[in-house]
């Protein structure tokens, strides 16, 4: 199938913060309505072996995501209990950021720097995720997020939910 290659307003730098955060606060509330942790609890534990640390790094979090939801049901199984999730973004959310950083929650942060997806800082290392954010990716950019991975030699797991039937398209 031929690629399409659209964008997304909350996309662009210029595009006003508080409805990027609306749009990825409304993502949030997507995933839970959708459970997407239960599908990728067992993605990340076994992405997870394939990893020199217990680290997630989530790339593109905006608010969050089902991310936070993955790292406390990971927290909760003694085999799992250190797993440490880092959330990034390349416009962070500095309101949830602050929220996150100050929160008593064990081995949760939000980067309030921008990180940019397709060349990580080599001081973040662990597993990479990508929750329902890679679709944003033109081909050069997306290639440029695996060949980083490779080369840094970290695993990544991208996870998309995608459906082309009307009703999500007019959604």
């Amino acid at each position: 199938m031929k690629r399409i290659d659209l964008f997304e307003f909350e996309d662009f730098a210029w595009f006003p913060n508080w409805m990027r955060t609306c749009l990825t606060r409304l993502i949030v509330v997507m995933h839970k309505f959708l459970k997407s942790s239960d599908d990728l609890v067992p993605l990340i534990k076994r992405a997870l072996k394939y990893s020199k640390n217990n680290t997630i790094v989530d790339l593109c979090s905006g608010s969050g995501g089902p991310m936070i939801e993955v790292f406390k049901d990971l927290a909760r199984e003694k085999e799992k209990s250190n797993v440490k999730l880092i959330l990034t973004d390349l416009f962070p959310n500095l309101e949830m950021a602050f929220k996150i950083n100050d929160s008593a929650i064990k081995n949760l942060s939000y980067e309030t720097t921008p990180v940019n997806a397709s060349h990580v800082n080599t001081e973040l290392t662990g597993v990479r995720t990508m929750v329902g954010s890679f679709h944003h990716m033109n081909p050069d950019t997306a290639r440029q997020i695996l060949i980083n991975a490779k080369e840094s030699k970290e695993p990544i797991c991208i996870y998309e939910i995608s459906d082309n039937s009307h009703p999500t398209f007019l959604w």
